[in-house]
């Protein structure tokens, strides 16, 4: 087991790509989740509250929810960034708490015309950001794909530049977020995908 999320280094998985299964937080934000790590293999996880009536409860508790992940074995957690206020937060995170990581990147879902990955470019280079994410492609809401797709590249661009994993949300988009993959990303970066 290698690499920061504990999972074996390369594979040979599908496109020759590192693969990893999907733990990760929305600490404090709207989408307001948390799941996590444990040494070596996911060994324990809290469990995406986003949707669930004790999301109130989070929110108002969250030193608390997190001290109680720490004490029950839970090392590392790691906050997604999916916009730039989120992905602030997520950084913001990381420095208030030693075993919390960050990860920064735009969203499909918030990909505008006018949309920068500036940012996310930015942020990057901060000292516990540990990956590109959450990043991808969402074809279920109407939203041009186009654009999407450009974003999506960029940041894998970026990701590619800096060694860093990306985190990538794909729902619906199968065939075009394979096909970017094997095309741009270089072998050394790590996938995790999420949805």
């Amino acid at each position: 087991m290698g690499g920061f999320f504990g999972v074996a280094s390369k594979t040979d998985c599908i496109l020759n790509l590192f693969f990893g299964v999907d733990y990760h937080s929305h600490l404090g934000t709207k989408k307001g989740g948390l799941a996590v790590f444990s040494e070596g293999c996911f060994k324990r996880s809290i469990h995406n509250i986003q949707n669930s009536p004790f999301r109130t409860k989070f929110e108002n508790d969250l030193d608390k929810v997190i001290q109680n992940a720490y004490n029950q074995g839970v090392n590392k957690i790691v906050d997604i960034g999916y916009n730039e206020e989120t992905s602030k937060h997520a950084i913001k995170m990381s420095k208030e708490y030693e075993y919390i990581y960050a990860t920064v990147g735009l969203h499909p879902e918030e990909v505008y015309e006018d949309s920068s990955i500036e940012f996310v470019k930015k942020l990057a280079k901060e000292e516990k950001v540990v990956a590109i994410g959450e990043i991808g492609l969402d074809y279920h809401w109407d939203n041009d794909r186009d654009l999407q797709k450009k974003f999506f590249k960029e940041q894998i661009e970026l990701a590619n530049e800096l060694n860093l994993p990306i985190v990538i949300h794909n729902r619906e988009a199968d065939m075009d977020i394979l096909h970017i993959l094997k095309n741009e990303v270089k072998p050394k970066v790590n996938v995790v995908f999420h949805c």
